[in-house]
């Protein structure tokens, strides 16, 4: 980075670490997506109902939104450097640019999507989201009395209704969320506040049954949640990825508890293990939210390009930046780069999406050299600074929530399938660690460990009690 762009030469350049930087979460992809200073003004402007798909960019534009003008690349589709158009053609070709992503929406009624359309009303919904958190937590305390699961029913009746909306919903042949690529990082994302709301309400319905020994009605609500998250991973939008596996993390600790309630039965168990296997066999590849965060990070440096920096930063960023750099100057030499980093950012993206299909624990050592050499990259003059500073340091936090997902889903598999008396003749290997899953079995219980993501089980194990088949243990 050149020194002139510093605000204090001296101070060493602090580089992102793919490491150490804040994981994804579900108020964020890699990007904050409420912290925008610019697109969550816009977005507001984008015309509801149109996820149509094209596959070519809008022709009027005095009619589209300014972010969604964005999207179309324009600016950058017009660059003179030759290999960059050539990479549009190629990801033009593959259907990868922002507007080729957008699916269009089935008939409401066979699209489970669409009933999370106002399922709860907008204004209400920070409210709903945190008392529904506040009674898990009571349901959840050892110590619960009471009072507490009182209220925490209560809460959950009121919104009976839309939890038995969306398990009617649930049998919809087709899920496609209204995602508009092309408003990049301001695409409209509240669906997920309203699917967390409705995850929260099953939680609390299969705890609730838990503790009133109900242990099919338990069950139900676990697959319910889990079909919920594979229902959410299906789509190519990354922060839309990395909230399934936080809801199916969930899902699977509410079955933790299940397992170990004493109204537990075997056929609540092969529910379950049903389930999960039938999500591991139409497993989303790991390399389409990739292939979305691609699109989201070409419509940045669209920006970018526009000299429109500040709209694709986070707050934190935004601050960093402005305490480490002369921002006007700043500003101007990513403009004046912006088709040389968008360049580096596609190549880059090249590698990314080429080790996906590999076990995360064979992608590691490629992830820690692809990260030194975009940290190098920071050094050159001028750097790709939007590619290496803002958008690609995500990248392993990002894969690594994709693999912890998959690891504990594995867990859970073999956990359930060691009960139900089908032990595999050899632990499988675990995708996030490398290392084999270990199993114990003693005194009537199963116990799978090595699971390495801290997200599932109690005691960084699984625990479930060993469920003999009735038919094979009669005599005949």
């Amino acid at each position: 980075m050149p020194r002139s762009l510093l605000r204090h030469p001296g101070r060493p350049f602090r580089m992102v670490s793919p490491a150490t930087s804040a994981l994804p979460t579900d108020r964020g992809v890699f990007r904050a997506i409420k912290a925008r200073t610019l697109w969550c003004v816009l977005a507001v402007l984008v015309t509801a109902g149109t996820g149509c798909a094209r596959t070519t960019p809008a022709k009027d534009e005095a009619k589209v939104p300014l972010v969604e003008q964005i999207g179309q690349l324009a600016s950058l589709r017009e660059t003179k450097l030759v290999p960059l158009r050539e990479e549009l053609a190629r990801l033009e070709e593959e259907n990868g640019l922002p507007w080729q992503l957008m699916e269009a929406l089935p008939p409401p009624d066979e699209n489970l999507a669409a009933v999370f359309v106002d399922l709860f009303p907008a204004d209400r919904l920070p409210g709903i989201l945190a008392e529904g958190e506040q009674h898990l937590q009571a349901l959840r305390d050892p110590e619960a009395n009471p009072g507490g699961l009182a209220e925490a029913r209560s809460y959950r009746e009121r919104f009976e209704p839309q939890r038995l909306l969306v398990r009617t919903a649930l049998r919809r042949p087709k899920c496609v969320f209204p995602i508009r690529f092309t408003a990049g990082f301001a695409a409209d994302l509240g669906f997920l506040d309203q699917v967390t709301a409705a995850v929260q309400l099953e939680r609390l319905f299969a705890l609730e049954a838990v503790a009133q020994g109900n242990s099919a009605d338990a069950a139900g609500s676990v697959v319910a949640q889990l079909q919920l998250s594979a229902a959410l991973a299906a789509g190519k939008h990354p922060l839309v990825r990395f909230s399934a596996a936080r809801h199916r993390a969930a899902a699977l600790n509410v079955l933790q508890e299940l397992v170990l309630s004493k109204s537990f039965r075997r056929q609540d168990a092969v529910h379950a293990y049903d389930e999960l296997r039938r999500q591991i066999a139409i497993w989303p590849p790991d390399a389409n939210a990739w292939i979305g965060a691609r699109a989201l990070g070409l419509h940045a440096l669209e920006a970018a390009k526009r000299g429109r920096l500040y709209d694709i930063l986070t707050r934190e960023e935004l601050t960093d930046f402005q305490e480490q750099y002369d921002m006007k100057s700043l500003v101007k030499q990513v403009r004046q780069n912006a088709d040389a980093d968008a360049l580096y950012f596609i190549r880059a993206m090249v590698r990314v999406l080429a080790i996906s299909s590999q076990p995360f624990f064979q992608r590691r050592a490629e992830l820690d050299r692809l990260a030194t050499a975009w940290s190098e990259a920071l050094m050159q003059d001028p750097p790709p600074f939007v590619s290496c500073r803002v958008l690609l340091p995500q990248v392993a936090p990002g894969q690594a929530i994709q693999a912890r997902d998959r690891a504990n889903v594995e867990a859970w598999l073999l956990a359930l399938r060691t009960a139900l008396g089908d032990p595999p003749q050899q632990p499988p290997i675990n995708p996030w660690t490398g290392e084999p899953y270990q199993v114990e079995a003693h005194d009537g219980w199963v116990y799978v460990q090595g699971i390495g993501t801290g997200e599932v089980g109690r005691h960084a194990a699984i625990e479930i009690p060993v469920l003999p088949n009735p038919k094979a243990d009669a005599t005949p």
